[in-house]
Parts: C-alpha cells; structure tokens; sequence
C-alpha cells in the first residue's frame, strides 16, 4: 500500500511538474508578447510623435509661403504700377515732341 501511495505521490508530482513546466511556457510565452506589445506602442507612439513634427513644419511652411506670396504680389502690384506710370510719362513725351514738330 505504501507503494501504491508512494506512486500516487509520485504521479500527481510529475504531471505537477508538467503543469509547472506548460505554465512556465505560458509565462515565458506571455512575457514575449508583452515586450512585442511595449516594442510596438514604442513605434507608435514615435510614428505619432514624427507625424506631429511633420504637420508643424508642413503649418509653417505653408504660413511661410502665403506671406511670401503676399509680399510678392505685393510688389508686382507696385512694379506694373511704376511701369504704367512710366508709359504714361513716355506716351506724354512723345505726344509732345511730336507736337513739336508737325509744327
């Protein structure tokens, strides 16, 4: 009797074992995924990070660029002023010389 006990006690610690050792699997397995997990919100939270500096830049670039286009407009507006102003004055001149000499 004693050897079927010792047996029995035998037994159920092995297949304990067994279930320690598939659990010990599990964990190992668990931990594994937990890092991938933690490794992949890393990225995401870099990608999200990137994506913001991005649109900040694409923002001021684009503030940059309407004022440039702004100031350009701007300055051609005072450029074809300046130029009509011109043909003005040179249309002025030519009326008047030749005025002067169908005279």
């Amino acid at each position: 009797m004693k050897i079927a006990a010792g047996a029995i006690v035998l037994a159920v610690s092995l297949w304990m074992m067994g279930c320690a050792e598939a659990e010990s699997s599990q964990i190992a397995r668990a931990r594994l995924i937990a890092n991938e997990n933690r490794k992949l919100l890393q990225q995401i939270e870099q990608k999200d990070r990137r994506i913001a500096e991005l649109e900040a830049e694409l923002a001021k670039v684009t503030e940059d660029s309407a004022r440039q286009i702004e100031q350009l407009n701007a300055a051609s507006s005072e450029i074809i002023g300046t130029m009509i102003l011109q043909q003005q004055q040179l249309q002025a001149e030519l009326d008047r010389l030749k005025g002067l000499t169908t005279d």
